[in-house]
C-alpha cells in the first residue's frame, strides 16, 4: 500500500475530500544545485492537490489523516497510462513501413509517421473507455487509511 499524508477538507457520507501536498526528496540529495528537478520544483512550487477518497472512519475537517492506494493499482495504470502508447506508436509505425511497398508507397517514411500517430491515437482512446471503466473500481480509489499518529490500519479491501 503506498501511503500519502493529506488534511481533511470536507467530509461526506462515506467519503472525504482530502488535501495533499506535492512533495519532493530535493532538500536531501546533495545534487541539488545542479539537478532539473529541484529547478522544476522551486519554479512550480509546492502544489496542493484535492482528491475525495473512500472512507469509513469518524474524521473531522482539518484533521490529518493518511490516504492509500494499492501498489497494483499505481502499476497497472502507469502501464496503461506510459507503456501503451509507445507500443501503439512502434508497432503501427513498423505496419507502415512494411505495408507501404506492398500498397505502392514510393516513400514509406510518410505512411510510417502517419500510422504511427494513428497508432499513438487509439492508445489515448483506448486508456480514455479503459480509464472510465476503472473510475467506480473500488481496488483503483484511493482509500483513508488512519488518523496521523494511529498506529492501527483499517482494513480496506
Amino acid at each position: 500500500m503506498i501511503e500519502e499524508q493529506a488534511r481533511v477538507v470536507k467530509t461526506a457520507q462515506g467519503k472525504v475530500l482530502v488535501e495533499t501536498q506535492r512533495s519532493s526528496t530535493c532538500g536531501q540529495c546533495s545534487a541539488k544545485n545542479g539537478c532539473g528537478t529541484h529547478v522544476l520544483q522551486k519554479v512550480l512550487g509546492k502544489k496542493r492537490n484535492y482528491i475525495y477518497v473512500n472512507s469509513n472512519l469518524p474524521v473531522e475537517v482539518g484533521d490529518i489523516v493518511i490516504i492509500g492506494l494499492h501498489e497494483s493499482a499505481l502499476v497497472r495504470g502507469s502501464l496503461a497510462v506510459y507503456l501503451l502508447p509507445i507500443i501503439g506508436f512502434v508497432i503501427f509505425g513498423l505496419g507502415g513501413e512494411l505495408l507501404g511497398p506492398q500498397l505502392s508507397f514510393i516513400n514509406t517514411d510518410h505512411l510510417s509517421v502517419f500510422a504511427a500517430f494513428v497508432g499513438l491515437a487509439l492508445a489515448g482512446v483506448w486508456i480514455r473507455f479503459y480509464s472510465g471503466t476503472l473510475i467506480n473500481n473500488p481496488n483503483y480509489q484511493p482509500n483513508l487509511l488512519r488518523r496521523y499518529g494511529e498506529t492501527e490500519i483499517n482494513s480496506v479491501n
